[in-house]
């Protein structure tokens, strides 16, 4: 039970309303771990807040209907294998990301639709804090355009997590190179955001980073207290 309490924390799909109580609340950069692939996905195509929030909002309501779904079948989650645990919620992503999809049509244009499936289906349950930082300072149209190509492309570098049947499957030589491959695509896309930025916005952007940072320490310190419980 303890592992799956864990789980819920991190995903808010299971026991989401008790934990809600027990933990403190959301912090404002970091957002709430149940709405977090929607902000990743938010910080991939470098939106701006107003329609961040309304993306958020789209997966709020998608992911309720859904666990109120699963909630009413009758599905006995706590007695499945992993394999079982696995399959189930690789199904309830799929599903909830081509419910983005659809829902999503009016407030994205095109192109960035077709990236939905994709950016949902990563398996990072934090934001990277450079990305989120950027997307959050005041960009003007024009830098969030020259930015998203480089945003969207890192996003889907993003080594994903190993917390058991959420995680991929890899091994240690394995994550090892996937994390070269997005370090050393980050350090080019900061250099040329560096160009694209002022220096105003550059300080605003370290700011934004730290703030993350140290909210991202604070969750971790929490989880590894919980863990020693």
């Amino acid at each position: 039970m303890k592992r799956l309490l864990q789980i819920a924390l991190l995903m808010g799909i299971v026991f989401a309303a008790g934990l809600t109580q027990a933990q403190p609340a959301p912090t404002p950069l970091v957002g709430d771990f149940r709405t977090q692939a929607a902000l990743i996905l938010s910080d991939a195509l470098m939106l701006n807040q107003d329609l961040s929030d309304k993306v958020v909002e789209k997966y709020q309501a998608i992911g309720e209907k859904r666990r109120q779904d699963w909630q009413n079948s009758g599905v006995d989650f706590q007695n499945m294998s992993d394999e079982e645990r696995r399959k189930f919620f690789d199904d309830y992503r799929k599903n909830v990301a081509s419910d983005m999809k659809k829902e999503l049509a009016d407030i994205l244009s095109e192109q960035e639709i077709n990236e939905v499936e994709t950016l949902m289906m990563i398996r990072a349950f934090s934001p990277d804090p450079e990305l989120r930082g950027l997307r959050l300072i005041d960009l003007k149209d024009e830098q969030r355009e020259k930015i998203q190509p480089m945003s969207l492309s890192l996003s889907k570098k993003m080594v994903p997590s190993q917390f058991g049947f959420f995680g991929e499957q890899m091994d240690e030589a394995e994550r090892e190179k996937a994390q070269k491959t997005f370090d050393d695509e980050k350090a080019v896309l900061m250099a040329k955001v560096s160009e694209i930025l002022t220096e105003e916005q550059k300080g605003f952007w370290k700011e934004k980073v730290d703030a993350i940072n140290k909210e991202l320490e604070e969750i971790r310190e929490r989880m590894r207290n919980f863990q020693r419980q």
